[in-house]
This record gives structure tokens, C-alpha cells and sequence, in this order.
């Protein structure tokens, strides 16, 4: 067996692995886990029907939908999506991989950087890996773009190019990604002006290109009447205030990553001082997080991805300096201690990253859309003649992914959900087929039986109504 072969081994295990962790969430259950995937899911069925609109914000993250489109022709999505987070992580991983070898020529720290990042925690409020989103689908992009910035400025006119094509594909896939490394590049440009003042055009042109194309695919919802207002709007859309999300917790940096890794980031930082750009990247986002816990506004990227862009910040440099203390403990231990302080290190470099791995706090932790019995009462109301759900705003982000009825609200993106939510106080059976006739409803989903005289059209633990000759 080759040496090439050899090295490829330790690699592939560690990808081996980073798929069973990510996909550990599926176990025992065969659909996806967070309701940015199940709008993700809508959004490609719409361009597959062709129903898909550009005027809403959704639209900035077409090209992600456009690739779930494609999956969506060729598989059930639905049931194959739970293997999508997994294979990306993986992806990820080996993009990790080439960027450390490049960064630190070392083989060993590439080695741990991998398992670094397998470490990272999910929940969701921040997402991470244990989701397919657009925030995943770009984290090999930012990793290869910041490794192609770095030997850009140092020098390196087409690394720099690289660089550039690497941040407009992520812009385009997802913008968020692509935006929170401008106040790095500003950062790492006034540092290295001297020797990147010749390379500003390819990257002022760039970024105008970048802009302006991106104006013109997503017009629709972009465009204000006037170039001004339209730039305006967008400088606008750079600060995002608190309530941005969901949920506005306050996020520890521990919650996603170990602190074993951010004290082996400090001596990493130290090693890779010469290496501005991924100085610069945690630093930055510090700095960023910390205006944001004083005045809760935060600049270029809200404060729940800035959290988990840190993180990702954190693994490049937890993993040099890990290496280097592991180096160091061999060479400075007497002879006979080597062998037992390099297990006891591995140990501890492998091992406590993961501890508390896969707890999370409940209002952060995952959830389940819909269940078995849910998925195939789905696939009942799919087969229906197109009408209007009453469900619950859990299940109705299924009925949108599924089927091609509408309804009435999810949790978050579509509708009212309070309009949900007072449906199913109602107790009595003329109150319902009042709103039944009011807003026009056409089937009706329960999951205990009611005492209602209505046109029954499935059962089993779930229970549709065909109500749309009441109204």
C-alpha cells in the first residue's frame, strides 16, 4: 500500500464518522428536522412547478432552491433529504482538510482540524450541521474562499481571482454567507495595504459585479425605482436589529463549540500571526459580537450566524495550536513517557471537544414536523383534488412541501398562525363550520376524533374531513 493510500485512510475514517454524527439526529426518524427545511422543500417544488416568485426575500437564496429542485425531480425528497445535511458536513470536512494543508503544511493538524469541526454543535437557532441549509451548503465556500484571500495577499494575483469567483458563488448561494466577510476583507486590506494596493481593481470589480448581478437576478425584490434606493434599501439590509429571528437568546460560544478548542485557538493565533486572514476572521467577529451585546444591532450578519461563523473561525486555529502543544509535549517528555502522554493527548484531543455533544437546551432543541402517521395521511391529502387545509401550523409546513393544496399558516414563513391557533380553541361544531364557510375551507385535519357529523376522508391516528360541501 502506497503512502498516498496511508494518508487517505486516517481522511476517510474521520469523513466516515462526521456522516454517522451529522446523520445521528435521523436515526429513527426519516424526514427532515428543522422548518427552514421543510420552506427550503416548498421553495424547490414551486420551481418545479413553476410557481416560484421572485418578489419576496426568499428569493435571495434561489440558487440553493434551484439546486433542491433538482433533487426533487430525481428522488423524494422528503425521504432522502435526511442524508443531505450529513453528505455536506462531509464536504465541508474535506474542504477543511485541503485549507489546513495549505495553511500549515502539516498533515497531523489537517488531520485534527477534521475532527474539530465534526464537533461542532447544532440546535435550532443558530442551525449548523445537523441541517441542510443555505448557511451549510456555503461553509466549503467560506472555508476555500478565506484559504485563496489569504494567498492573495500574499501575493498571489490569481489566488486572489480564486478568491473573488469563491465569494460571489456564496454570495449567490447564500448571502448572509458572503456578507460577514466584508468587514474581515476591510480589515485585512487596511493591514496589508502595501502589498494589495495593486490588486484593488480585481477586487473593487469584483465586488460591483457581484453587487449589480445580484441586483439584476433578484430585481424583483430588490428593486426600489432608482439605483439610489435600491443601494439604499440594501445598506439598510447590512444591519440587522434584535428580533431578526425566531428566537433571540443569548447564545454562548461554548453552546457551539468547546472550550478546549477556543483556549487551543489562543496558541493557535499566536503560531498563525503572519496568516492575517484567519486572525482577522474570529477577531473580527468578536469585535462584531460584542457590539451587539452592548446595543443589540448587529452589523453585516445577524447576531445567531455571526455566533456560528465565529465557530467556524475558531477550528483553524484550535487545530494548529492543538498540534503544537501536542508536538511540543512528545519532544520535551522523557523518552519513556512518550508513548503514554501521546495517547493521553489524542485522548484528550479527540474526546473532550465532544463532550456534551448533541444536548442542547430545550428551547433550542430539535423538533419533529410531522411523524409516521403523519407522513402517510400526507400522502392520503396529496392524491385530493386541490382545495384549502385547516391543520395545525406544524403539519401545514408539510402540506406545503408535500402536496398542492394551500393553507392557512406555518409556524413562521406563511400566513397567520394565530388564525390557526383560534381555530382549534373552538369547541363546538357549528363554530367551525362557520369558519369552514367564512374562509372557505376544504379539509380539515384532527388528531382526536371530533363528535361533528363531516364527510370523513381518512383515518388512521389522523383524521382529514372533507368539508368543502359545507361551505
Amino acid at each position: 500500500m502506497g503512502g498516498v493510500n496511508k494518508r487517505a485512510i486516517p481522511v476517510a475514517a474521520i469523513v466516515a464518522f462526521t456522516f454517522f454524527l451529522v446523520f445521528s439526529p435521523h436515526i429513527g426518524y426519516r424526514f427532515p428536522l428543522h422548518i427552514d427545511e421543510w420552506r427550503h422543500i416548498t421553495e424547490a417544488k414551486h420551481i418545479v412547478e413553476g410557481t416560484y416568485r421572485f418578489d419576496r426575500m426568499s428569493a435571495l437564496e434561489y440558487p440553493f432552491a434551484a439546486f433542491l429542485s433538482l433533487i426533487f425531480r430525481a428522488v423524494d425528497i422528503i425521504l432522502f433529504y435526511r442524508f443531505l445535511p450529513a453528505l455536506f458536513a462531509c464536504a465541508s470536512s474535506l474542504a477543511l482538510f485541503f485549507v489546513m494543508l495549505r495553511l500549515t503544511g502539516k498533515y497531523p493538524s489537517a488531520l485534527l482540524a477534521m475532527v474539530f469541526f465534526a464537533s461542532l454543535r447544532s440546535n435550532v437557532n443558530v442551525l449548523g450541521l445537523w441541517f441542510l441549509t443555505p448557511l451549510t451548503m456555503a461553509i466549503p465556500l467560506i472555508y476555500l474562499f478565506f484559504i485563496f484571500f489569504q494567498e492573495g495577499i500574499d501575493g498571489d494575483r490569481k489566488k486572489m481571482w480564486w478568491s473573488i469567483g469563491l465569494l460571489a458563488i456564496t454570495f449567490f448561494i447564500h448571502p448572509l454567507s458572503a456578507l460577514f466577510t466584508i468587514p474581515i476583507i476591510g480589515v485585512c486590506g487596511i493591514i496589508k495595504w502595501k502589498k494589495i494596493k495593486d490588486m484593488m481593481i480585481p477586487l473593487i470589480s469584483g465586488g460591483v459585479i457581484t453587487l449589480f448581478s445580484g441586483i439584476l437576478l433578484f430585481r424583483a425584490y430588490l428593486w426600489k425605482g432608482s439605483m439610489g434606493k435600491t443601494l439604499w434599501m440594501i445598506g439598510e439590509m447590512l444591519i440587522f436589529k434584535h428580533g431578526w429571528g425566531v428566537l433571540e437568546l443569548d447564545i454562548g460560544l461554548s453552546s457551539i463549540i468547546s472550550w478546549l478548542l477556543i483556549i487551543l485557538a489562543l496558541v493557535g493565533a499566536v503560531l498563525l500571526r503572519k496568516r492575517i486572514v484567519f486572525i482577522a476572521w474570529p477577531a473580527v467577529l468578536i469585535i462584531l459580537k460584542i457590539l451587539y451585546e452592548l446595543f443589540h444591532i448587529g452589523l453585516f450578519v445577524p447576531y445567531q450566524r455571526l455566533v456560528y461563523y465565529l465557530a467556524l473561525g475558531i477550528i483553524p486555529l484550535s487545530a494548529a495550536g492543538g498540534y503544537y502543544l501536542f508536538r511540543e509535549i512528545f519532544h520535551i517528555s522523557p523518552k519513556r513517557w512518550n508513548v503514554p502522554l501521546s495517547f493521553l493527548c489524542i485522548m484528550i484531543l479527540i474526546i473532550v471537544p465532544f463532550i456534551g455533544y448533541g444536548k442542547t437546551d430545550e428551547q433550542v432543541a430539535v423538533y419533529h414536523i410531522i411523524d409516521e402517521y403523519d407522513y402517510t395521511s400526507l400522502l392520503a391529502l396529496k392524491e385530493f383534488p386541490k382545495g384549502r387545509v385547516m391543520a395545525r401550523v406544524d403539519y401545514s409546513a408539510a402540506v406545503l412541501a408535500m402536496t398542492p393544496h394551500e393553507i392557512f399558516a406555518t409556524y413562521y414563513f406563511y400566513g397567520d398562525r394565530k388564525v390557526v391557533e383560534k381555530f382549534y380553541q373552538l369547541e363546538y361544531c357549528d363554530e367551525m363550520e362557520e369558519f369552514y364557510k367564512t374562509n372557505k375551507v376544504d379539509y380539515v385535519i384532527f388528531w382526536a376524533e371530533p363528535k361533528c357529523p363531516w364527510n370523513l376522508a381518512y383515518k388512521d391516528k389522523v383524521f382529514i374531513y372533507d368539508v368543502g360541501d359545507i361551505r
